[in-house]
């Protein structure tokens, strides 16, 4: 919710959090751990960090492909921001 509203700081906390107790119960590629990483990875590039971005959706999209059609909207979205930092185009 804080991601969607603009508020960084607590989103970034609450992301940190959630990647920590995911990271320590679910495996590696598990969906639940890769919308995470995608929503810091959107986190990072909101904050122009491009590379800390590309690095955090990386394996999200490896999950995501593994899990979900291209529909759904996840994925897509995961699908866009490759692009998006493939084209080297700014934040969504």
């Amino acid at each position: 919710m804080a991601l969607a509203q603009g508020d960084n700081a607590t989103a970034a906390s609450a992301l940190k959090t959630a990647m920590t107790e995911a990271s320590a119960s679910l495996p590696s590629r598990h969906p639940l751990r890769a919308w995470i990483a995608l929503d810091q990875a959107e986190l990072a590039l909101r904050r122009g960090n491009r590379a800390a971005a590309q690095g955090l959706l990386e394996p999200a999209l490896v999950a995501l492909r593994a899990c979900c059609t291209t529909s759904e909207i996840d994925r897509a979205a995961a699908e866009a921001m490759a692009r998006q930092l493939t084209s080297g185009s700014g934040a969504r």
